[in-house]
């Protein structure tokens, strides 16, 4: 179906505009959201994608509950009608976002990205399946799909909500700002980000089997090609010299196993690491650079500042750095750094808030930067897509 050329996947956009708000964790929408868990887990497809995987356990029905326990929502209802700007580089994104304004009392229209992931069909089949069988009004779940360059159909679709939730980065949220909003409108916006895994060579050295911890550092970098803003890109290890290089040499080569069992590198990525570590060499002094086969690409520094960043990309390549403290990186922690993923460092969560540091919003163990919680960039959503009507 096509609506001025949008491509309405699921839901109706015409019913989505007279919606009406509902309360926060509506039993009616948990009942929904649990069905499309339970669809999706009863999919032998499914299998074969983690993340999808982790979206059904998110939407089980007793983790939606335990949520709603953690709100009084006498006094709210949702703000209406959410307009969601998914990002292209992580395929599951469009449903959590989805997730979020269900539970706050929203109806929604998702554009998804153009691009044909596997996973958005999987999602898209299980909403239609569940609509089908709780009856759950469709229009609270509209999926649609158009070339972002059809900024015509950004304008329509954002003239009618209440709220706009861009996902995507900085040049997307510049052109979707283009079209305008109702007055009393708002935009929720998601950045681009950089993200960190912070390592304890202790705590290394003192793990018999890193296997676990090496599959949760995987899934927080390659499965989306360190793409996602969750992905860390720099690695900030403490401890000594001589404690960090035994630590390197074990945590690497549990990685490597990793990789070389789940990844395959595509030839314009393997490109992109060359070039970014030739630039690396070139203009920076004190830089060395280790290559595993070209499925890890490591560039180890001896100073970190601030224009470190401009050397991360995608795609299996750290920076590394050493220090005896987290000082270093909370020097250099501004907004766009978002996730602190630790392994044996749980004091740093105590150290970002007695600092006061601007950025870093999340600190989580890794293998869990991609976890998705109702707080998200420091904004808890359920506050931010409901409004208080009585108190």
């Amino acid at each position: 179906m096509e609506n001025n050329n949008i491509i309405v996947l699921c839901g109706d956009i015409a019913s989505a505009q007279k919606a009406a708000a509902l309360r926060p964790f509506d039993p009616d929408a948990i009942e929904f959201l649990a069905t499309i868990s339970d669809i999706l887990m009863k999919d032998k497809t499914v299998r074969a994608f983690p993340d999808i995987v982790t979206f059904a356990f998110f939407c089980r029905h007793k983790n939606l509950i335990a949520m709603s326990q953690k709100y009084d929502t006498a006094s709210r209802v949702g703000q209406g009608l959410c307009f969601h700007i998914a990002p292209s580089n992580v395929p599951i994104n469009f449903a959590y976002s989805l997730v979020a304004a269900l539970l706050a009392g929203n109806a929604s229209i998702v554009k998804i990205s153009s691009k044909d992931f596997d996973q958005t069909a999987i999602i898209v089949a299980a909403i239609e399946a569940a609509t089908a069988q709780t009856g759950f009004p469709a229009e609270y779940a509209t999926i649609v799909q158009y070339p972002s360059a059809n900024a015509e159909a950004t304008a329509t679709l954002s003239a009618m909500c209440d709220v706009r939730m861009i996902w995507g980065g900085d040049d997307t949220i510049a052109a979707v700002r283009k079209a305008e909003i109702a007055p009393r409108a708002f935009d929720i916006t998601f950045a681009d980000r950089y993200s960190v895994a912070v390592v304890d060579a202790e705590f290394i050295e003192q793990m018999d089997d890193l296997s676990k911890l090496a599959e949760g550092f995987y899934n927080d970098t390659y499965l989306y090609d360190q793409n996602a803003c969750t992905s860390p890109r720099l690695v900030y290890w403490i401890g000594d010299e001589t404690a960090v290089a035994a630590a390197k040499t074990k945590f690497w080569a549990a990685v490597y196993d990793q990789v070389v069992a789940r990844y395959s590198l595509e030839t314009v990525v393997a490109v992109d690491k060359y070039t970014n570590a030739c630039r690396a060499a070139i203009e920076l002094d004190d830089a060395s650079i280790v290559v595993a086969d070209n499925y890890i690409t490591r560039l180890e520094v001896a100073s970190l500042t601030a224009d470190v960043a401009k050397f991360y990309t995608a795609g299996g390549s750290f920076v590394e750095y050493v220090a005896t403290d987290i000082e270093d990186l909370l020097s250099i922690a501004d907004k766009k750094y978002q996730t602190i993923a630790y392994a044996g460092t749980a004091a740093i969560a105590d150290a970002v808030v007695v600092r006061g540091i601007r950025g870093i919003d999340r600190v989580v163990d890794i293998g869990k930067t991609t976890d998705f919680n109702l707080i998200w960039d420091g904004a808890n959503l359920i506050l931010r897509l409901s409004r208080i009507v009585f108190s």
